[in-house]
């Protein structure tokens, strides 16, 4: 399969998740569009090529739940394409728990 174009692509480094773990991706200027990515060598990759209501410049926020909780926000940018890294060492006490 080709590997798709880098535009197209918001790339999250996150090496305190172990694989398996769970990146979420929620799309700030669409109603209720969010996206679960398993975690993989410490990053999560998703391609927003054939997601409806996925669009350049669009403010998206990235969140982890569970063991570790972190986010971040940014705007997507199909220019070199979007990359966000998690980077907290903090272990939640709690699971975090999705409303």
């Amino acid at each position: 399969m080709p590997t798709p174009p880098v535009k197209n692509i918001i790339g999250v480094k996150c090496p305190n998740l172990s694989d398996g773990e769970y990146v979420k991706f929620v799309n700030l200027s669409a109603v209720a569009t969010n996206q679960r990515v398993q975690v993989k060598s410490g990053e999560a990759l998703l391609n927003i090529a054939n997601l409806t209501g996925w669009s350049e410049s669009d403010a998206i926020s990235v969140e982890t739940h569970g063991r570790i909780v972190e986010s971040s926000s940014t705007t997507i940018s199909t220019v070199g394409g979007t990359k966000v890294t998690l980077s907290s060492s903090t272990a939640a006490s709690d699971p975090a728990v999705d409303l």
